[in-house]
């Protein structure tokens, strides 16, 4: 048995947070025996986990550099005999590999998720470069986070590999009474419904969005844009539907538990991001075999087909959004030839078997590897 222990900064609803949960619950259980540490706090994806059997600790990180917690990890890794230290976002890699180090044959692996458009803070690029010498494995989540990596923190492109983030399509394909689902928020039947279900912040470009619907309802009349989520821009968007005048076509659900239920009432899903890693909820649109229009980025790039499984438009420019989302909404059957093919594209490359099969093969050759290592010693 394989012992890994999962850190990262929180167990809340997120991309990354959904990465490390599914590793956990999908790794075979035969083979692997996982545990997490959050740096920050638990989140309500721990209940999943604590409930599943998996532990969660909590080993708070102090404010600024905290000097003692590599050696609290150090002890804790000793305590419970962990083999492998899988680290995700940046104080967790820091200080994850630091500790796994310092307490002697533990392998260690960092997963990049991306978290903004690089150059970053010089500072955090140089700590990342030079506790990457210490790691045993990059794994970044799409080709452009890799390059990213390369370009901007020096990091050997050896040491780096891709791993796709997957998901479990069996989510996605409820079925549902659509027409009383698009009641609950006022929809018609004959309405053309554009969504997105994301934090509500910057990074997004839901802005963008909200402005492109406004160029939108003077073709389509009856047009909803359906807004899932919550977050620290939620009333300046909810402004900036009022300044458009387009508040009545704009729907703010607020936090949802039941994505897949609302994207089976969604004609387009849209993604406007500023930047990505590779963004599970383009996987979720996918599985549900919804066409997608998302900006031109790295992440969105390798996972949307151009022209086949959705169209990509350029950054922060809602003109050409509202471009692509017209020529989607006029089009009924390309528009639904384009979700089926993006179904497809999901089950060939972006399946959770994958992406757990994958990380699942890392684990056991690090292993193996020791064991070679042992082996020729003697």
């Amino acid at each position: 048995m394989i012992n890994i222990m999962q850190i990262v900064h929180d167990l809340n609803f997120g991309g990354m947070q959904r990465v490390v949960v599914d590793l956990c619950l999908k790794s075979d259980p035969s083979k692997f025996n996982m545990s997490v540490c959050c740096f920050e706090e638990l989140g309500p994806n721990a209940r999943e986990l604590q409930s599943a059997g998996i532990p969660v600790f909590l080993i708070k990180k102090k404010s600024g550099i905290d000097f003692a917690l590599p050696f609290k990890l150090r002890t804790h890794f000793s305590k419970y005999n962990i083999d492998i230290v899988h680290t995700h976002g940046i104080n967790p890699f820091f200080y994850g590999t630091i500790g796994a180090k310092l307490a002697g044959n533990i392998k260690t692996v960092q997963t990049d998720h991306a978290r903004g458009i690089f150059p970053v803070a010089p500072k955090e690029m140089f700590s990342e470069m030079v506790v990457s010498w210490f790691a045993d494995r990059i794994i970044a989540v799409s080709e452009g986070v890799k390059s990213d990596l390369v370009k901007y923190e020096h990091i050997n492109k050896d040491k780096i590999q891709v791993i796709y983030n997957g998901i479990d399509a069996a989510k996605y394909r409820v079925s549902i009474d659509k027409n009383r689902k698009r009641k609950e928020f006022g929809i018609k039947k004959e309405d053309k419904v554009i969504g997105i279900g994301v934090r509500l912040e910057e990074q997004k470009g839901i802005a963008y969005l909200i402005q492109a619907a406004g160029e939108l309802v003077e073709s389509f009349s009856n047009l909803k844009l359906l807004i899932i989520g919550d977050g620290e821009l939620r009333s300046e968007m909810e402004d900036l539907a009022v300044q458009l005048g387009i508040e009545n076509k704009v729907i703010f659900t607020g936090f949802r538990t039941d994505i897949p239920e609302l994207l089976q009432i969604i004609d387009i899903y849209v993604l406007p991001s500023l930047f990505e890693g590779h963004p599970l909820v383009l996987l979720e649109a996918m599985a549900a075999s919804k066409p997608i229009v998302a900006t031109d980025i790295p992440g969105n790039r390798e996972t949307v087909a151009d022209g086949k499984t959705g169209l990509l438009v350029p950054l922060r420019n809602s003109e050409e959004l509202a471009i692509a989302l017209k020529l989607l909404l006029k089009n009924d059957e390309f528009r639904i030839k384009m979700g089926m093919l993006g179904c497809k594209k999901y089950q060939s490359q972006f399946t959770i078997d994958n992406m757990i099969q994958q990380y699942n093969h890392l684990y056991e050759s690090f292993t193996k590897k020791t064991k070679c290592c042992l082996q020729f010693k003697y």
